[in-house]
C-alpha cells in the first residue's frame, strides 16, 4: 500500500467514525425538540413523609467539607424523618472539620452523623454500600446522594421526592431514581470551566432528557439525585468492580431489576467544576475508563436481553463507545500531516463528509449554547468558545483513547478522586444556602400543607436553619487555609510526578504537529525543502490549521 492510498483509507475511516457519532448527536437534538411535551410530572407527598437518608461520601475534602455540611443540613424536611450521613474516609483534617460542623448542627436539631470505616474498600461505592448495610435505619426509603462539592437548594427534597409518587400520593414502585441537572458555582472562573460548562451542558440539557423522554436507559450521575432504596437492593447494591459505580448500578437496576428512571431538566443542583487541567484530566480519564469497563461488563446482558429494545441497545452502545472518537482523533493527528510528502488528489467526497462533520459540530454545540444561556443572542456572544472546545478535545484525545482501551481490557478499578479546591469566586450570592433558606422554608410549608412545627428540631428551629451559622460557609479559618495549602501542594501536576507512555506520546504528537506546521508553511510560501513535497494549497492550508489546533491542545 502506497502512502497516498494509506492516507485516503485513513481519511475515510476517521471521518466515517466522526460522522456516525455526530449524526447521532444531531438525531438527539431533533428528537429532543419533538419530545418537549413529555416532561415528567410530580405527584403529591403522602401525609406521613417518607424517611430520607442523605449520603455525602467524602475523602480528603478540606476545602469544601464545611460548605457541604452546611448545605445538606439546610435541606427542608421533617426533622424526625431525615438523617444525614457524612461518609468520611479521609486521612487528613477533613474528619476534624466534619465532626465539628456535625456537632454544631446536632445542637440545632439536625440528625447528622460522621460515619467512619476501617478501610477504603470499594472507594465511593464501598462507602455507600457500607452505610446501607451498617448504619441506615430500616424505615429509610430514599437515599439522597451528594458529592462533597455539591450545594443542593434547601427545597431539593421537597421538589424531587414527589416524583416517586402519583397524584393520589401512591408510591410509584417502578421508579429507581430521580436525577437532577447539574449547575455550577464557578463556570465563569477560567477558560477551562467555561469549556466544561458546554461539554456538561450537552449531557444535562440534551442527552439525559433525550434518553429519558424517548424511553432509553440513562445513567445516574453519581450525585445530585435521589435513589429508591428497594431499587438498589433489588439490583444487588453498590458494586466496585468499575470506576463509575453509578452508571453500573443504573444499568443493573434497569436490565436486571426492571426499574425506570426520571430526569428533571428544570431542577438543578449546584456544584464545583475542576479548575485546573490536571484535575479535569484525571476526572475525564476515570469517566472514560469507566465506560470501557461498563461495555465489558454489561454488553452481553444488554444485547442478549429481549426486554431491551433495539433503540435502547443502540443508545447503550453509543453511550459506551463514544470515546472511540478520541482514538480516531489521535489517528487523524498522526496520518493527516503526511499529506505534505505526497501529491494526493483532493477527494471531494471526503471533503464533503468532513465539512458535514464540522457543520454538525457547530450546529449541535451552538444549540447547546442556546440552551445554556437561554437566548440566541447569548449563544452568538459565546460562539467563540467552539474552536476552543475543539482544541480541548484534541489535547485530551491521547489520554482518553488510552483510558478507553484500558477500561475494556483492564479489571483495575482504582478510584482516583477529583480534587475540590473551593475556587468559586464567580458564585452568585443568591446561590449560597443561607441566603435562600427563608424563602425555601416558606415555599415548602405551602406545598406540603404542613404547620411549621412539623419541621422543627429539638430547640424549636427549623431543621435547615442556617441563620446562626457564621461566615465559615464562604471563608475558611487560618488553620483550614493551612490545611488546604498542604493538600494543594501534594496534588502536583501529572508531568511532575509521572513520565508514562501516554505523556511521552503526547509530547511526541505535539512535536509532530508543530514540525508539520513549519513544513507546510515553508512549502505554502514556496520555500520547500524538496520539490517532491505536495504543492496543493488546500492540503497545506488545512494541515497548518489542524496541526496548530492540535499543538495548542497538547500544550494546554
Amino acid at each position: 500500500m502506497g502512502l497516498a492510498t494509506f492516507i485516503l483509507v485513513s481519511q475515510y475511516t476517521t471521518t466515517t467514525i466522526f460522522l456516525i457519532l455526530l449524526l447521532h448527536k444531531l438525531y438527539q437534538l431533533v428528537a429532543f425538540g419533538l419530545t418537549q411535551r413529555k416532561k415528567p410530572l410530580p405527584g403529591n407527598l403522602p401525609q406521613n413523609f417518607p424517611f430520607v437518608v442523605v449520603q455525602v461520601p467524602v475523602f480528603n475534602e478540606v476545602a469544601v467539607i464545611q460548605r457541604s455540611i452546611n448545605a445538606v443540613c439546610a435541606l427542608v424536611w421533617p426533622a424526625d424523618r431525615l438523617r444525614i450521613h457524612i461518609l468520611d474516609d479521609s486521612n487528613d483534617t477533613t474528619t476534624e472539620i466534619a465532626n465539628r460542623e456535625a456537632s454544631e448542627w446536632r445542637k440545632r436539631g439536625v440528625d447528622v452523623h460522621v460515619i467512619r470505616r476501617d478501610d477504603r474498600v470499594g472507594y465511593k461505592g464501598g462507602a455507600l454500600q457500607n452505610d446501607i448495610d451498617n448504619h441506615t435505619p430500616e424505615q429509610a426509603q430514599f437515599f439522597a446522594i451528594f458529592d462533597a462539592d455539591f450545594c443542593p437548594d434547601p427545597n431539593f427534597l421537597t421538589t424531587v421526592i414527589p416524583y416517586f409518587y402519583d397524584q393520589e400520593s401512591r408510591f410509584r414502585e417502578n421508579v429507581g431514581f430521580v436525577q437532577t441537572r447539574w449547575d455550577y458555582l464557578n463556570s465563569d472562573l477560567n477558560i477551562l470551566t467555561k469549556m466544561q460548562q458546554i461539554i456538561l451542558g450537552a449531557h444535562f440539557f440534551l442527552e439525559q432528557p433525550f434518553r429519558h423522554r424517548t424511553g432509553r436507559v440513562f445513567n445516574f450521575n453519581g450525585t445530585g439525585g435521589v435513589w429508591n432504596r428497594k431499587a438498589i437492593e433489588d439490583a444487588g447494591g453498590w458494586q466496585h468492580d468499575t470506576v463509575i459505580e453509578d452508571s453500573d448500578l443504573s444499568y443493573r437496576t434497569w436490565i436486571e431489576a426492571d426499574y425506570r428512571f426520571i430526569y428533571l431538566r428544570n431542577v438543578h443542583c449546584l456544584n464545583e467544576l475542576p479548575t485546573k487541567m490536571s484535575d479535569y484530566r484525571s476526572q475525564q480519564k476515570r469517566w472514560t475508563k469507566g465506560f470501557g469497563q461498563l461495555l465489558r461488563k454489561h454488553a452481553w446482558k444488554v444485547f442478549s436481553s429481549r426486554k431491551v429494545t433495539l433503540s435502547q441497545k443502540v443508545e447503550f452502545l453509543y453511550h459506551c463507545i463514544s470515546p472511540i472518537s478520541c482514538i480516531a482523533t489521535v489517528w487523524l493527528h498522526m496520518f493527516y500531516p503526511l499529506n505534505v510528502f505526497t501529491e494526493v488528489a483532493v477527494p471531494w467526497i471526503w471533503v464533503g463528509i468532513s465539512v458535514g462533520c464540522v457543520l454538525i459540530f457547530i450546529v449541535y454545540y451552538f444549540a447547546i449554547l442556546w440552551m445554556i444561556y437561554d437566548s440566541f443572542v447569548g449563544a452568538c456572544k459565546n460562539f467563540w468558545k467552539l474552536p476552543v472546545l475543539y482544541i480541548l478535545f484534541s489535547g485530551l484525545s491521547v489520554q482518553l483513547a488510552y483510558s478507553m482501551i484500558e477500561g475494556i481490557f483492564s479489571k483495575d478499578a482504582t478510584f482516583v478522586r477529583t480534587p475540590k479546591r473551593a475556587e468559586v469566586t464567580s458564585v452568585d450570592p443568591s446561590f449560597i444556602p443561607e441566603n435562600r433558606l427563608a424563602e425555601a422554608t416558606e415555599e415548602t410549608e405551602r406545598q406540603c400543607h404542613r404547620e411549621p412545627q412539623c419541621l422543627a428540631g429539638e430547640e424549636g428551629h427549623y431543621a435547615g436553619d442556617l441563620t446562626k451559622i457564621d461566615d465559615a460557609l464562604t471563608s475558611s479559618s487560618d488553620e483550614q487555609a493551612r490545611d488546604l495549602k498542604e493538600v494543594t501542594k501534594s496534588q502536583s501536576s501529572y508531568f511532575t510526578t509521572k513520565l508514562s507512555f501516554v505523556a511521552i506520546m503526547e509530547l511526541l504528537l505535539a512535536l509532530w504537529s508543530i514540525a508539520f506546521v513549519v513544513l507546510a508553511a515553508l512549502t505554502l510560501f514556496h520555500i520547500p525543502l524538496t520539490t517532491s513535497f505536495n504543492q496543493n494549497v488546500f492540503w497545506l492550508s488545512s494541515i497548518i490549521v489542524l496541526m496548530l489546533f492540535t499543538f495548542t491542545g497538547y500544550v494546554w
